[in-house]
């Protein structure tokens, strides 16, 4: 019986692939392994999702692939030099990162926070943020609810 998986090199799959997803350990191998280059010989259309590390796309070079075309559309829970932008209350921030902010601009693009496998610290900043921001709604006198801890 034949399998259902092929092992093929990047550049076959990059070049035949409708949807590529990364999940691949972050090395000096695996830096922007998605760059101008690769993203020249996708197919265009294609559907780019990076779960894994933000330095594995080069994300100016994913931005201009998306403005070509060349990608249809893409999905990121990370982003290169993301400390300080997720996990954090942002809502009334000017955020100083414009690959974000011009990734965020494109209709065809989902970012969503990177969440990974809840590690303790990722809960513990999500359970303070949330109190945060619950604790601050109150004290603006917005609620008529009232909190008993």
């Amino acid at each position: 019986m034949r399998g259902i998986l092929k092992y093929v090199s990047l550049d076959e799959l990059l070049e035949e692939s409708d949807l590529i997803t990364i999940h691949t350990p972050l090395f000096e191998s695996t830096y922007h392994m998605i760059n101008q280059e690769r993203i020249a010989k996708i197919k265009d259309g294609v559907c780019i999702i990076n779960c894994s590390h933000g330095a594995e796309v080069d994300t100016y070079a994913l931005i201009a692939g998306i403005e070509a075309g060349k990608a249809g559309a893409a999905g990121i829970d990370v982003l290169e030099d993301e400390e300080g932008i997720f996990h954090y209350d942002r809502r009334t921030d000017i955020l100083d990162h414009r690959q974000l902010a011009t990734l965020r601009s494109f209709p065809n693009v989902i970012v969503t926070p990177h969440t990974a496998f809840y590690p303790n610290q990722a809960v513990s900043d999500m359970a303070e943020m949330a109190l945060t921001s619950l604790v601050s709604f109150v004290e603006t006198g917005k609620s008529r609810w009232e909190i008993k801890v």
